[in-house]
């Protein structure tokens, strides 16, 4: 059931990447002035760790984000690949500028 569960969520996230890249905005698309992230909080249900959080960032956040590539930062320091990082790049993308969320101080190397 939890894989069925997951499938669906999927193909949710991709039925609404499909309707927002058929949207004309502007000079683009509705996904290309967007930024979506779905992510599960495991990447291993039966091990029940937080520490491999997959993670699908789209669109093209008004073209602040570069896109079509996969990022692995396993290798990373702990403090320089935590999720809090990630939500601290988006933010600013946003316009949004502070110095903490979560437990992170810094945002995402390289996205």
């Amino acid at each position: 059931m939890y894989l069925k569960t997951n499938q669906f969520h999927v193909e949710q996230f991709v039925y609404m990447l499909d309707r927002m890249k058929s949207i004309q905005e502007g000079g683009g698309t509705l996904l290309d002035h967007s930024m979506l992230l779905f992510c599960s909080n495991l990447f291993d249900g039966d091990r029940h760790q937080a520490d491999e959080m997959p993670m699908i960032l789209a669109g093209k956040g008004g073209g602040t984000l570069q896109t079509g590539r996969v990022l692995d930062y396993m290798q990373q320091p702990e403090e320089e690949r935590r999720a809090c990082n990630l939500y601290l790049s988006l933010m600013e993308r946003m316009g949004l500028q502070t110095n903490r969320f979560g437990d992170a101080d810094r945002p995402l190397k390289w996205l």
